[in-house]
């Protein structure tokens, strides 16, 4: 899917455009954004830490 209207895109791609502006690169929003577009992640690996733990065992079994 291409977006071509800049209210739809998703963070990344939104992300990715920060780096480009006349004046230079805001690191301190770049990275802002990047800790928020991480927050969902880590939020559903803690809710279900048991299940993914629960697989690397079960998958390392030999045999």
């Amino acid at each position: 899917i291409v977006l071509q209207d800049p209210d739809k895109f998703t963070l990344q791609v939104g992300l990715s455009y920060i780096h480009t502006s006349e004046f230079g690169t805001n690191y301190g929003l770049l990275m802002a954004g990047a800790a928020l577009a991480a927050v969902p992640m880590i939020i559903f690996f803690f809710a279900f830490q048991k299940y993914f733990m629960q697989g690397l065992r079960i998958g390392a079994v030999k045999g």
